[in-house]
């Protein structure tokens, strides 16, 4: 019996968004490469060596930062909302035999990530801009780790219309309307949340995170301004 190629059996548990490599050959999707994603090295650059750290991933998509920081040595648990995304997921683990990484599926909403145990790091991409009230997860994350790597989108100042009250502090930024639940790069809510640049720095410190260091603020980013940080609540804080 012919074995079935990468291709077909990437194909069979598509469509994909993530684009990954076998021997050579694109299996997936073409909308996302993160073999080609430097985030993946920032975080390295601002954690140091990644082998052998139990890395908090906070929704994974597909598994395609999981692979790569996997591949660097780390011991990675992941948490993915979607059904549809936690599935591919499992398939990376056991297409590329990553015996260090467990796939959750689970709501970081009403996640105890209590009962995971301790992280030596966070790493939190991609999902903050799709939460209707992010600071509920940074509060729900303080105990998980010391550091953690965040790249999420902002509001910019001229287009912020919207305020909300996190404990008393007023934080301006604009709702976003995310796609359906059938759209894998939206979120699970219908609308979601985005602080501008200043109040992003209140809203980490609102919930548990004062440390920051600005690593990045692309304010071209396709969607909307981009920031980098990283948080760590045993240095002081930093400005790019």
């Amino acid at each position: 019996m012919t074995k079935e190629s990468p291709q077909k059996e990437f194909a069979r548990i598509g469509p994909w968004v993530t684009r990954f490599w076998v021997d050579g050959l694109p299996c997936g999707g073409d909308s996302y490469d993160p073999s080609d994603d430097g985030r993946i090295a920032v975080f390295e650059s601002r954690a140091g060596s990644l082998a052998g750290k139990r890395i908090l991933e906070l929704g994974p998509l597909e598994g395609g930062h999981t692979l790569q920081l996997t591949r660097k040595g780390s011991v990675v648990v992941a948490i993915e909302g979607r059904e549809a995304n936690y599935r591919r997921c499992v398939f990376v683990k056991e297409f590329f035999n990553l015996d260090r990484v467990e796939f959750i599926y689970a709501d970081l909403r009403t996640m105890d990530f209590n009962s995971l145990g301790q992280f030596d790091l966070i790493f939190n991409v991609g999902v903050l801009y799709h939460l209707h009230e992010p600071w509920k997860l940074l509060k729900s994350l303080r105990n998980s780790a010391m550091c953690m790597f965040l790249w999420t989108h902002c509001a910019a100042d001229e287009k912020a219309n919207a305020v909300v009250e996190v404990d008393g502090c007023p934080l301006e930024g604009l709702h976003w309307r995310e796609g359906s639940l059938k759209v894998p790069l939206s979120g699970l809510q219908p609308t979601s949340f985005w602080p501008t640049r200043e109040c992003l720095e209140k809203m980490l410190a609102l919930s548990g995170w004062p440390n920051l260091t600005w690593v990045d603020y692309n304010s071209q980013s396709q969607s909307g301004p981009s920031a980098t940080l990283w948080a760590d609540q045993g240095r002081g804080k930093m400005r790019a």
